[in-house]
Order: structure tokens, then sequence, then C-alpha cells
């Protein structure tokens, strides 16, 4: 079943050392249907809600549970925690209207100019489980 699915991939990620303590799960559509029909969520969502405000639709094995259309088709859930990303998301050059009218080529013209930098990494790839479906 999904629920001992998930079971097991929180016995793997606490066998090799992640925090129990702010997991996440990203689960597909189809998934979180299919959780909806588990007893065990069920009585765990009844005990325990989603964090509304951060978009978490319930908590199962210790995971807060996020619903995600853009894990692919071919993917059920993605579980992790945050220890192990990094996401850099900063201006270098920050956004600006540039007015254009003095170039002689560009009458009552501006542009917008800015450049920013971002990126995001996963540091250590084996604390991440990804479930894809069999077939």
């Amino acid at each position: 079943t999904i629920y001992a699915n998930i079971v097991n991939a929180r016995t793997q990620q606490s066998s090799i050392g992640v925090p129990t303590a702010g997991r996440w799960l990203l689960v597909s559509p189809d998934t979180y249907g299919l959780l909806l029909k588990s007893p065990e969520f069920l009585k765990a969502a009844s005990q325990e809600r989603g964090d509304i405000q951060s978009g978490a639709v319930g908590k199962i094995a210790g995971y807060t549970v996020f619903e995600d259309s853009t894990l692919g088709e071919n993917v059920e859930y993605v579980a992790g925690h945050p220890n192990w990303f990094a996401v850099i998301d900063e201006w270098a050059v920050p956004v600006h209207l540039q007015d254009l009218s003095g170039s002689g080529d560009f009458i009552g013209a501006s542009a917008v100019q800015g450049r920013k930098v971002y990126a995001h990494k996963v540091t250590k790839p084996k604390t991440i489980l990804v479930k894809k479906k069999a077939g």
C-alpha cells in the first residue's frame, strides 16, 4: 500500500541519519488520491492537520505532505529534508528603468534592466528519495 511504502521510505531515511524533524514529502495528485483512500492516512489526518499556510495537506510517518503536480508522469513522491539543499536567490544588479531617449535612436523609449542570480543544489543526494511508478 502507499502508506506502507512511505513508512519504508521513513525507515530508509532514518537509517542514513536524516533528522526526523522537518522531513517533507511531495506527492503527485494520483498518489495524494491514494492517500485519501488510505485508512492510516485518514486516521492520522483526523488527529493532526496539515499546515494550511505553508500548503501542507497533511502528515504521514513523520513527513509533512505537500501535493505537487510538477513531479513528472512517472514520479509518485519525493521524500527529503531541508538540511541538504542549498538555494541562492539574489539580485546581482537591481532591476531599474533605463531612459533611452538621450541616445538619439529611441524617442521616448525606456528599457527595464537588471540581472537576477539564482541557483539550487542538492548537497547530499542519497538523502533524497524519489519513488517512481513501477512498470
